[in-house]
C-alpha cells in the first residue's frame, strides 16, 4: 500500500489524499485551498490525471465532510468517479449549489459500515468535528497473500473529538493494530483552547445577549449545526428570537428539522443568480408573507439574534446592505456582535471591512468561538490511543510540522505529491 498526499502536506485545507493498493486507487477528500488572506480571488489550479483530467485512474473519492477545503474540488472530478459522502454532506453540498447556482454531483452514500472497493476496504468513523456530520477513514487492504496480513490506515479529516472513535478502530484492526495514521493538525499549536467546547461557547454567549440592551449580531458558519445550534440555546435562555436568511433556513431545515426554537426568516438581498423559487431548497421558505427585509426585521419588537455573513456588509464606503439598512431602521446604538469563526479569517479583506463598520458605529465585538479542530493535546492523547507504526501530519501549517515529531518517533514529514510505502 502506498500514500500520495497530493496536497495539503505543509498547509492547512485543500485536502486531496491518495490510497493506492496494488489494485486500487481511492481519493480521500478532494478539497480546494482556502482563500488568501489578502482577499485576492485566484483560480485553484490543482490538477490530478486520472482524478481531474484525462482517462480516469481512480476508483472513487471519499469525502470526510461538507467543508469547502474537504470537498470544493468536487465539480473538478471526473465525471464517471465514484463519489461516496455522508447523507447530510450530500444534503448540504445540495445546498451550496441551490444558493450559487453550481452544478450538484451525484453522490453514494456511506450507508454501510464498509465499502468496498477493489481490494481496498474502506470503514467511516464518526468524529466530532463543526460540521454536523464528519468522519474518518479506514483504509484496509487485503494483503499480498495469505502469509502476509494486509495494511491498516487511518485518515482523521478533521477531527474535535474523537469520543467511541478509538474503540471502533480497535473493533476493526485487532491484535495486529494500526499501521499508519494520517492526522490534522490545525491547532497542533494550541495546548489549551479559551472555549473547549459548544456548551463553553453558549454560556458566553448567553451572559452577553442577556446583558445586551440592542440586538446581537453573529458571525458564523451556516453549516456549523453544533455552533448554531448551541446559539439557539443561549437566546432561548436569554429571551432572544433567532433570525436566519434563507440559506440558514434552508441548511437548518435539513440538519435540524425539528427545531425547538423556529427562526425569524428575512432576505438579505441576492439569494443566487435567479430567483430562489427555482431552487429546491429554497421553495419551503419563499412566501413573502413570512420573509421580512431588513428594514421590517428592524421594526420588530423583541429583542433579536441576527446571524448575519459578510456579504451583508457593505465592501464599499457608502454602499447599501441588509447592515446599512438594518441600523438606518433601528438605530445604531447598544448592538454588539459575537464573533464566531476561525480567528484567521480577521486579516483577510472582507472580514476587515467587517470589523471597520461596527468600529465607525461603536458596535463591540466579542470573540467567543470555539475550534471544530484538535487542541495539541487531544492530538497527543488520540495518537497514543491509536498506537500506530508510522504518523504522517496534514493540515497544519508549515511551521508546525516539526511539532509531530515529538508525538511520534516514526514521524514521516511528506511533501505534496511525494509517495510513501505502508511498511
Amino acid at each position: 500500500m502506498q500514500i500520495v498526499v497530493h496536497r495539503s502536506a505543509a498547509q492547512i485545507g485543500g485536502n486531496v489524499v491518495e490510497v493506492r493498493s496494488r489494485n486500487t486507487r481511492v481519493i480521500l477528500d478532494a478539497g480546494r485551498e482556502l482563500p488568501p488572506l489578502d482577499g485576492s480571488r485566484r483560480a485553484d489550479r490543482m490538477e490530478v490525471e486520472g482524478l481531474t483530467f484525462g482517462k480516469r485512474a481512480f476508483d472513487a473519492v471519499f469525502l470526510s465532510h461538507h467543508h469547502g477545503d474537504h470537498c470544493g474540488l468536487l465539480d473538478r472530478l471526473l465525471p464517471d468517479i465514484p463519489v461516496y459522502a455522508g447523507r447530510r454532506t450530500s444534503h448540504v453540498l445540495d445546498v451550496i449549489a441551490d444558493f450559487t447556482g453550481g452544478a450538484k454531483r451525484r453522490t453514494r452514500p456511506l450507508e454501510a459500515d464498509t465499502v468496498r472497493v477493489g481490494d481496498l476496504t474502506v470503514t467511516p468513523i464518526s468524529v466530532e468535528h463543526s460540521s454536523h456530520e464528519a468522519f474518518m477513514f479506514l483504509i484496509q487492504d487485503e494483503g499480498r497473500d495469505e502469509r502476509k496480513r494486509g495494511k491498516s490506515v487511518l485518515y482523521t479529516g478533521d477531527y474535535r473529538n474523537v469520543d467511541g472513535a478509538v474503540e471502533r478502530l480497535r473493533e476493526r484492526v485487532g491484535a495486529e493494530g494500526l499501521d499508519l495514521l494520517i492526522t490534522e493538525g490545525t491547532n497542533v499549536a494550541v495546548e489549551s483552547p479559551l472555549f473547549r467546547d459548544e456548551d463553553a461557547v453558549a454560556a458566553a454567549a448567553e451572559k452577553l445577549m442577556a446583558e445586551c440592551g440592542g440586538t446581537v449580531f453573529v458571525l458564523c458558519s451556516s453549516t456549523n449545526e453544533p455552533r448554531v445550534r448551541a446559539l439557539h440555546a443561549a437566546c432561548a435562555r436569554a429571551g432572544r428570537t433567532p433570525c436566519h436568511d434563507l440559506f440558514m433556513s434552508a441548511v437548518r431545515s435539513l440538519l435540524a428539522p425539528a427545531d425547538p426554537q423556529p427562526p425569524m426568516r428575512f432576505v438579505a438581498g441576492r439569494v443566487a443568480p435567479e430567483r430562489p423559487e427555482k431552487f429546491s431548497h429554497f421553495k419551503a421558505f419563499y412566501d413573502r408573507r413570512q420573509l421580512v427585509g431588513a428594514e421590517r426585521l428592524a421594526k420588530r419588537p423583541e429583542r433579536l439574534t441576527v446571524f448575519v455573513r459578510t456579504s451583508m456588509f457593505p465592501r464599499f464606503e457608502g454602499g447599501s446592505s441588509f447592515m446599512t439598512r438594518f441600523l438606518r431602521e433601528r438605530g445604531g446604538e447598544g448592538h454588539a456582535l459575537i464573533y464566531s469563526l476561525w480567528g484567521g479569517y480577521k486579516r483577510t479583506e472582507p472580514m476587515r471591512s467587517v470589523l471597520a463598520f461596527c468600529a465607525e458605529r461603536g458596535i463591540p465585538i466579542t470573540d467567543i468561538h470555539s475550534s471544530g479542530h484538535a487542541s495539541n493535546e487531544a492530538i497527543r492523547n488520540f495518537v497514543a490511543e491509536a498506537a500506530p507504526r508510522a504518523l504522517i501530519p496534514i493540515h497544519c501549517a508549515p511551521e508546525d510540522r516539526e511539532r509531530f515529531r515529538a508525538l511520534h518517533e516514526n514521524c514521516i514529514l511528506l511533501r505534496d505529491g511525494e509517495a510513501w510505502a505502508v511498511e
